[in-house]
């Protein structure tokens, strides 16, 4: 012979237990508010560094097809080889590509790519201030080469304006909040 069930079934608990669809007892579903799952509003700096390190991307690629045009038709006039000059040019093509996926990154809130930005906004310090050393040769040489120099300098002056508008105004915050 079997218990007696209760009205309802078996799943009920027995006489005096808390069940787990009772409120207050047993496991609750927290209320969750739609906004904790939102991002947190892109501040102004972090708009301003997106374009400005997308305009740097954009005048390195500009300085490097120069560069590797002027390069190549330096190289073909002297009989050498271009294939360390089309490896080059492949190599700098994925430098970009990385430095844009970093920049959407960034501009998605992933702290990681602001770092690697930083980084590479140290770097283009380094670069700006040969570029600086090298532009009065570059204008004296005129052409191709003067272009190069002029677009690498703006490059350089992009980035590095660019990774500080990613800690001012709200930045900090935002990456903090947003992953």
């Amino acid at each position: 012979m079997s218990a007696p069930q209760r009205p309802g079934g078996p799943h009920y608990p027995p006489h005096g237990q808390p069940g787990y669809g009772q409120p207050g007892y047993g496991l609750q579903a927290r209320q969750l508010d739609l906004p904790e799952f939102q991002k947190p509003p892109r501040p102004a700096s972090v708009h301003i560094a997106f374009g400005l390190l997308l305009l740097a991307a954009a005048l390195g690629l500009a300085a490097g097809i120069i560069g590797f045009i002027a390069a190549n038709d330096a190289a073909e006039r002297a009989g050498a080889g271009s294939s360390i000059l089309r490896a080059y040019a492949v190599f700098a093509l994925v430098l970009v590509a990385m430095l844009i996926a970093s920049v959407f990154a960034m501009w998605s809130g992933h702290n990681w790519a602001r770092i690697l930005l930083t980084v590479l906004g140290l770097l283009s310090v380094l670069s700006a201030v040969v570029d600086i050393v090298g532009l009065a040769d570059a204008f004296e040489a005129g052409g191709s080469e003067a272009s190069r120099a002029v677009l690498a300098l703006g490059r350089s002056i992009a980035m590095v304006v660019g990774f500080v508008f990613m800690y001012v105004g709200g930045a900090n915050h935002y990456f903090r909040t947003a992953h």
